[in-house]
């Protein structure tokens, strides 16, 4: 077995070469500490897939997905993807789901940074 080497840098994936935000067709959003946003997927049709891609700066994000659902004049939030804290800031993360049935759907992003 032989050693590998000098990789070169061109094969390097760090965000700060390759970052979303230069990407076409992408929103930047900034969430100032302990703030949240929410993002509403409106789905025509059961089986349709959504996909998501986000990058941080710094620090880490709290992530979820919701499915609305309406009971008489009450909202209520069904979790689909479970809400969790991601470190995203050397890569993207990447995630699709299947929606089983129509209907809106919420990304959640919360912003609570760790000290």
């Amino acid at each position: 077995m032989n050693q590998g080497g000098k990789v070169s840098e061109k094969y390097y994936m760090h965000k700060s070469v390759n970052s979303l935000e230069k990407s076409p067709g992408v929103k930047k959003i900034t969430l100032p500490r302990a703030s949240f946003n929410e993002v509403t997927v409106e789905i025509e049709e059961a089986g349709s897939i959504i996909e998501w891609e986000f990058e941080t700066k710094t620090r880490d994000i709290g992530f979820g997905l919701f499915y609305k659902n309406m009971d008489g004049e009450e909202e209520k939030m069904t979790e689909l993807v479970e809400l969790q804290r991601l470190e995203t800031e050397d890569f993207s993360e990447v995630g699709m789901y299947k929606c089983d049935k129509s209907g809106e759907c919420k990304y959640k992003d919360i912003c609570r940074f760790m000290e």
